[in-house]
């Protein structure tokens, strides 16, 4: 569920807790940042994305590797689990580097 609709179960693709981004920043992150990615990522690679969200999760359930992302703190940028891929960020508004993961992502699932 999420602060913006408690009770509201989503997609059910990951269990995790969303919440809106607090503290000293603009809300919604607009912009670039940069996306750190996790130990044995299949699709996911160091780079620079395109973020436009309000929203975010901490940590991802059991058994998903996660990209991070820091605005506010760290955050899960983009997770995957076999062949699916899910990013908070704008893959096609990512340049070369979004371009490489849809590639990527298209290619071998």
């Amino acid at each position: 569920s999420s602060t913006e609709s408690p009770g509201a179960t989503g997609m059910n693709v990951i269990t995790a807790e969303v919440t809106r981004f607090e503290g000293e920043v603009r809300v919604p992150q607009l912009g670039w940042n940069q996306v750190a990615a996790g130990d044995g990522a299949r699709y996911l690679r160091d780079g620079v994305a395109y973020f436009a969200n309000s929203y975010r999760i901490v940590s991802a359930s059991t058994g998903w590797v996660t990209a991070t992302a820091d605005y506010a703190g760290t955050f899960v940028a983009a997770a995957e689990r076999g062949s699916v891929l899910a990013c908070q960020f704008h893959p096609e508004l990512s340049g070369a580097w979004g371009a490489e993961l849809l590639k990527r992502w298209l290619e071998e699932s």
